[in-house]
């Protein structure tokens, strides 16, 4: 009976905290373990199927291109042309990466591919791994290797001048135009809502950078690509903090950094400032 009423003896604080200690440890250890599983649906978001927008018919100026990934499955971009010229010539051209819950088929619709159209560029929209209708799991390898491809058929046609090939990127498809940045450098960059190192947003779940396995490091990208770089960012973004494109313009060796007060979805707010801004990068490029 002694011993049994000795163990019903009030627990002293220390052992309150070691055992509140354990429980926080084993509590963080699952959220880590949870954040490892399914961080893959957190990076690549993708819109469900039906809520994406048809993918666009074949024009004499519109084409899709098609990369077979293997097991069956295939990866498409879309492929616009301006309107033809009297004489041959070959053309600058533009890869744009969209952001998470959007699509190819949208960014083919938007102002800055219509600006860059009406320049006479070409233009090439991928649709990523695993992002409808593309098939395949997403992965920042796997995706670096199909944009490596799309961007060796664009710098071999007849009508492209390889030389003259500019990224246009928005939020996650920043970390796709960096990563082939490495292997493929641009002759510029224009980067919206980028994020400095994807290990960095993990600290937002309150996770490890080293738990990512998809790093898309800008931040080193940057600081060796040789070429003209944009960066576009909004103070009010709550997504990727400003701080990130700050950090991102100092590495760069040649940047011009474009400030507003948007939001994630809504910079750049000053279309005109921005359209300038653009336009100074692509004249750069097209005078060469």
């Amino acid at each position: 009976m002694r011993t049994r009423l000795k163990n019903l003896r009030p627990r002293t604080p220390k052992q309150w905290g070691l055992a509140l200690l354990v429980v926080v440890i084993a509590g963080y250890t699952a959220w880590c373990g949870l954040l490892f599983v399914v961080q893959d649906r957190l990076i690549f978001r993708r819109s469900h199927p039906d809520a994406r927008p048809a993918w666009p018919a074949e024009t004499e100026l519109s084409r899709t291109l098609t990369l077979d990934i293997g097991g069956g499955q295939r990866v498409y971009a879309r492929l616009l042309l301006p309107q033809p010229t009297a004489q041959p010539t070959q053309h600058p051209a533009a890869i744009v990466f969209h952001g998470n819950w959007a699509a190819a088929a949208e960014a083919e619709k938007s102002a800055d591919v219509k600006d860059l159209l009406a320049r006479g560029w070409v233009v090439l929209v991928p649709e990523y791994r695993g992002y409808s209708p593309s098939q395949g799991l997403p992965s920042q390898e796997m995706i670096a290797e199909d944009m490596r491809e799309f961007r060796r058929v664009l710098a071999t046609r007849a009508d492209v001048d390889p030389a003259r090939i500019v990224y246009l990127a928005r939020s996650l498809g920043t970390g796709i135009a960096c990563e082939l940045a490495r292997t493929d450098p641009p002759a510029a960059m224009i980067l919206v809502t980028p994020f400095a190192t994807m290990r960095e947003m993990a600290h937002a779940w309150l996770a490890p950078g080293w738990l990512v396995r998809h790093p898309f490091d800008n931040l080193s990208a940057l600081a060796s690509l040789d070429a003209p770089v944009l960066i576009v960012h909004g103070t009010n973004d709550r997504n990727i903090p400003v701080e990130h494109a700050r950090r991102l313009a100092a590495a760069a060796r040649n940047a011009t950094l474009l400030i507003d007060d948007g939001t994630h979805n809504s910079t750049p707010t000053d279309a005109g400032r921005y359209r300038e801004e653009v336009g100074k990068v692509l004249g750069r490029v097209e005078r060469r």
